[in-house]
């Protein structure tokens, strides 16, 4: 694992192997995998971040779940309940939140 001298980590949390997070980083009360690149000046509060994903700068995630392979752009909010699944990415500046999330729509395939 890679952190930040400049990151946040605190309340309850798991990081896996290989896992690097960037500058400016506050991030709680979560799981995150194996080889998962997280980006600088990312919020992560509450969420199950699986592995080898990759979290871009400025990202802001709470309570979701973020399935293997997953890309999440620059930008990106996840509000409660959304789970970003296998293999996608989610969209330059996007917000998602339930329940109004169809996966079909909001997301491109990788």
């Amino acid at each position: 694992m890679v952190q930040s001298h400049f990151a946040t980590i605190g309340g309850t949390t798991l990081l896996g192997e290989g896992t690097s997070i960037g500058d400016r980083c506050t991030i709680t009360d979560f799981v995150i995998g194996q080889g998962c690149n997280i980006g600088a000046n990312v919020l992560i509060q509450g969420c199950y971040i699986w592995n080898n994903l990759t979290i871009h700068d400025n990202a802001n995630l709470r309570y979701a779940i973020v399935c293997d392979g997953a890309v999440v752009k620059e930008g990106t909010v996840l509000e409660p309940g959304v789970i970003l699944y296998f293999n996608v990415s989610s969209q330059i500046y996007f917000e998602v939140s339930m329940p109004t999330c169809h996966f079909c729509i909001y997301f491109e395939d990788l």
